[in-house]
C-alpha cells in the first residue's frame, strides 16, 4: 500500500512539474510559427485539405511550392478550427496542443519503461528526463511541429517494446514512420535504429520471416503516406522542391546559425557545448550508462541512444547548428536514461555494492535534473516575458532613443556616422567584427546588457527568446 502511494504521489508531482515548468506565451515568438496560422487559412478558403506553402498568405521567403511540415499542418489546423469554437488564438491553441502531445508522449515513455521491466524509479526518471529537458520545454512554447514529433517517436518506440507481433508490429512501425516522414523527411534516418529494435526485441528464425516482416513494414509505410500526404503524392514534383529547399538550406551558410570554414570538429564542439551546458548530465549519464550496464544494453538501449548519436554525427558535418534537429531523438533517450537507472540499482543488488551506488548516482542525477529544472524555467521565463527584461534594463541604466541594430546590419558590415545605436548580438563571429569595427570608427560602449542566454553558443534561444545587447554612441557634433 505504502509502494502505491509512493507510486501515485510521484505521478501526481511529475504531472504538477511538467505543467509548471512549460509556457504558453501569447506573442509571436518567430516567423515559422505563422505557417500553420496561413497555411490553415488558407485550406478554410480553398475548402481543401491542401497545405502548399504557396497558397497561404507568408513571408516571401517562405512562400513557394512546398508541403514542408504536411502532417503537422493538417493536425494544426483541426486543432486551430476547434480553438475557434472556444474563441481561442490560433497560435494559443497551436501551444496548447503541445502541451497534449508532449503529455501523451512522456505517458508513452512511462509505460513503454514499465513494459521493459523498469521499477518505479527507473520509470519515475525517464518521465522526469522529458518533463525537464530544456530543449522539450522550449518546443512547447512555440507553434512549430517538435511536440507533435515526440509523439510520434514515443508511439514508435513504444510500439517497437510492445507490439511483438510480427505482422502488426511492423505494420504499425511503418505508418507512425510515414506520419513523421509526412512532416520532417528525415524522420525515416532517425526512426531506423528504433525498427531495428523491434528486429532485436523480436528476432525472426528466417530469412522468410524477415521478408514477412518488410513487407508488413512496407504496407504499413504506404498506408501512412497515403493518409498522411494525398496531395503532396498527387503533386510529387512540389514535394521534392521543398525537399531540394531544405537540403541545400543545410548544405549552405545560414547566418547566424552556420559558421564560415566549419569542420566536423568545430560543429561537434558547438553542438556539444549547446547540449552539455543544458543538458550534460543527462546525456552523459544516459549514453555511457547504455554501453555500460549489460542489463541495459540487453533491454535495447544502443538502439534508443542511436537517434541522438546519429543526429550528432549528421549535423556535425554541416555547416548550420538548429538545437530542433535533435529534438526528434530525445524521446527515446528518456527511454534509455530510465533504464539505465534500472539497469544500475538491479546490478548493485548487495547492500554495500548499492550504498556506492547510491553515493555516486544519487548527487549526479540531481546535479543533472537541477541544470535541466534551471535552463527549462530560463526558457520558460523567456518565452513569457518576451523583451520585458531588457525593457526594465533600458529604463534602470535610462538608456532612451537608441536605434535597434539588428543581424543584418552585423552581416553586412554597416557603419553610421554616427548615433545612438544598439547592436544586437547572437554570440556570433559576424557581430563580435561588427563591434570590433564599430568601436574602430569612434564609437563608444555606454552600456551592455546580457542576455539570460549568453553563456550558450548561438541558437534560437539567441534569435527568438533573447539576445545581448551593446548600447554604442558616437557625437554627431
Amino acid at each position: 500500500m505504502t509502494k502505491k502511494l509512493v507510486i501515485f504521489l510521484s505521478a501526481i508531482g511529475l504531472f504538477a512539474l511538467f505543467v509548471w515548468i512549460r509556457a504558453i506565451p501569447t506573442e509571436l515568438l518567430n516567423i515559422d510559427e505563422t505557417i500553420p496560422v496561413e497555411v490553415s487559412r488558407a485550406m478554410e478558403a480553398s475548402g481543401r485539405l491542401d497545405p502548399n506553402w504557396a497558397n497561404a498568405d507568408l513571408a516571401s521567403f517562405l512562400k513557394y511550392d512546398q508541403y514542408n511540415f504536411y502532417f503537422y499542418n493538417i493536425i494544426a489546423h483541426f486543432g486551430i478550427s476547434l480553438g475557434d469554437i472556444f474563441d481561442k488564438d490560433a497560435l494559443e491553441s497551436l501551444r496548447l496542443m503541445n502541451f497534449v502531445f508532449q503529455f501523451l508522449a512522456i505517458v508513452l515513455i512511462g509505460d513503454g519503461l514499465r513494459r521493459l521491466k523498469a521499477n518505479w524509479i527507473g520509470v519515475a526518471c525517464g518521465v522526469l528526463s522529458a518533463c525537464l529537458l530544456p530543449l522539450w520545454v522550449q518546443d512547447a512554447a512555440m507553434a512549430r511541429p517538435e511536440s507533435l514529433i515526440y509523439l510520434l517517436m514515443g508511439l514508435l518506440t513504444w510500439t517497437a517494446i510492445s507490439i511483438s507481433s510480427a505482422k502488426f508490429g511492423p505494420i504499425c512501425i511503418g505508418f507512425i514512420v510515414a506520419l513523421g516522414v509526412a512532416i520532417k523527411f528525415s524522420f525515416f534516418v532517425f526512426a531506423a535504429p528504433i525498427a531495428a529494435l523491434w528486429l532485436y526485441l523480436n528476432r525472426q528464425s528466417s530469412f522468410s520471416g524477415y521478408a514477412y516482416v518488410a513487407l508488413m513494414g512496407a504496407l504499413g509505410s504506404a498506408l501512412g503516406l497515403l493518409l498522411a500526404m494525398p496531395y503532396a503524392i498527387l503533386n510529387i514534383d512540389v514535394y521534392l522542391s521543398g525537399l531540394t529547399y531544405l537540403l541545400n538550406q543545410y548544405s549552405g551558410q545560414h547566418p547566424p546559425h552556420s559558421r564560415l570554414g566549419a569542420t566536423f570538429v568545430s560543429q561537434l564542439f558547438w553542438i556539444g557545448s549547446y547540449f552539455s551546458i543544458t543538458a550534460g548530465g543527462f546525456l552523459a549519464v544516459t549514453i555511457a550508462g547504455s554501453f555500460a550496464f549489460p542489463k541495459a544494453l540487453s533491454r535495447g538501449t544502443a538502439f534508443l541512444v542511436l537517434p541522438f548519436l546519429v543526429t550528432l554525427i549528421y549535423f556535425a558535418t554541416k555547416p548550420v547548428f538548429f538545437e530542433r534537429n535533435f529534438s526528434q531523438s530525445l524521446p527515446s533517450l528518456c527511454f534509455a536514461f530510465g533504464l539505465v537507472i534500472d539497469s544500475g540499482w538491479k546490478t548493485f543488488k548487495e547492500a554495500k555494492y548499492r550504498a556506492v551506488y547510491l553515493a555516486v548516482a544519487a548527487p549526479l542525477l540531481a546535479g543533472s535534473a537541477f541544470q535541466m529544472l534551471y535552463w527549462s524555467h530560463v526558457i520558460s521565463d523567456a518565452a513569457l516575458y518576451l523583451e520585458d527584461r531588457r525593457a526594465h534594463f533600458e529604463i534602470r541604466e535610462k538608456l532612451a532613443d537608441f536605434e535597434d541594430f539588428g543581424f543584418v546590419s552585423s552581416f553586412s558590415g554597416t557603419v553610421p556616422d554616427c548615433g545612438r545605436i544598439a547592436v544586437i548580438d547572437y554570440n556570433d563571429p559576424w557581430t563580435r567584427q561588427h563591434l570590433l569595427i564599430l568601436s574602430q570608427s569612434g564609437f563608444n560602449k555606454v552600456a551592455e546588457y546580457r542576455s539570460v542566454f549568453s553563456r550558450l553558443p548561438t541558437s534560437t534561444l539567441h534569435t527568438y527568446l533573447d539576445s545581448d545587447v551593446h548600447y554604442l554612441i558616437k557625437s554627431c557634433d
